[in-house]
């Protein structure tokens, strides 16, 4: 599970929060009810993110079982909450510069941290799980983060260190605790 430490929110939230009852779903919509679903998560998240939503579509949909002309008002308005998520990630979140950045932290773009870490971390690493205390982690990740180049990162402040409550082999899906599958 990924939990947003700013909002608590974890990723389960959007895939729990909205869903399809099938049974309320109209037959003539439920060709269109997961971009339906998808536009209302979309417009959501743009809300969520303090910005307002005003969709250009001025022409309202004359709903009918017979007329397909709401297929059209439907894609319409799937396509500006896409472009409008899309824009909201990519220049007001800045998404690329982000992705820079786990870049240099997780993929070693610049391995002179990760050394700085294991370095810095290493006695407490292997201590028994129940001794590692998460705020001298903390402490020594800030430390090696300081002492490497990836001191010059602009997210760095949005990095943090936790421990998990699972063990690596738990992690793997499909796996049992002893590895096997």
């Amino acid at each position: 599970m990924v939990v947003d430490t700013k909002t608590g929110i974890t990723d389960e939230y959007w895939e729990k929060r909205y869903t399809i009852i099938p049974q309320n779903v109209p037959t003539f919509l439920k060709m269109h009810e997961n971009v339906i679903l998808r536009t209302g998560k979309y417009l959501n998240v743009i809300r969520q993110s303090g910005q307002e939503v005003r969709s250009p579509e001025e022409q309202k949909p004359i709903f009918s079982t017979t007329d397909a002309s709401y297929s059209e008002v439907i894609e319409r308005t799937y396509n500006f909450a896409s472009k409008q998520l899309f824009e909201l990630f990519m220049d007001e979140k800045n998404l690329m510069g982000r992705l820079r950045s786990v870049k240099r932290f997780f993929l070693l773009d610049e391995g002179d941290f990760i050394l700085q870490l294991i370095s810095k971390c290493e006695e407490e690493l292997k201590k028994n799980i129940d001794d590692v205390r998460p705020k001298c982690l903390q402490m020594l990740f800030k430390f090696a983060l300081e002492d490497s180049s990836a001191n010059n990162d602009i997210y760095k402040d949005d990095i943090i260190c936790t421990l998990q409550p699972t063990t690596l082999m738990g992690q793997v899906p499909g796996l049992n605790h002893d590895g096997r599958r």
